[in-house]
């Protein structure tokens, strides 16, 4: 999937990036006005990366990968800053059980 949004997004760093200026991600206001069209004006997207977080840590997925999947730095904070690809393989992984998880939940 992230390699068809590619086709999308070109070469920049971001998935979601601000039409302005793709080496910024989009504010929170445009989160905001999404999850408000699409019916989940109630929520806001950190909600999602707490809901992520704790059903991950619930299946017993290693905590340091959902931490940096979450882009929640500790220790070096230079290192950490130029270290993305840390537990990359482990990551992936993880988040493809999520995306089959969230499938078969939309499933039932």
């Amino acid at each position: 999937m992230l390699q068809r949004i590619r086709q999308l997004t070109g070469k920049h760093g971001y998935v979601l990036y601000a039409p302005r200026d793709p080496r910024k991600t989009l504010s929170d206001g445009t989160f905001k006005k999404l999850l408000t069209k699409t019916g989940f004006g109630e929520h806001n997207h950190h909600g999602f990366r707490t809901t992520f977080s704790s059903n991950m840590n619930e299946m017993g997925w290693n905590r340091s990968w959902i931490e940096k999947q979450l882009a929640h730095e500790t220790g070096d904070g230079v290192r950490a800053s130029y270290n993305k690809a840390e537990y990359m393989p482990d990551r992936v992984e993880m988040m493809h059980a999520y995306g089959k998880w969230l499938s078969e939940l939309e499933g039932e």
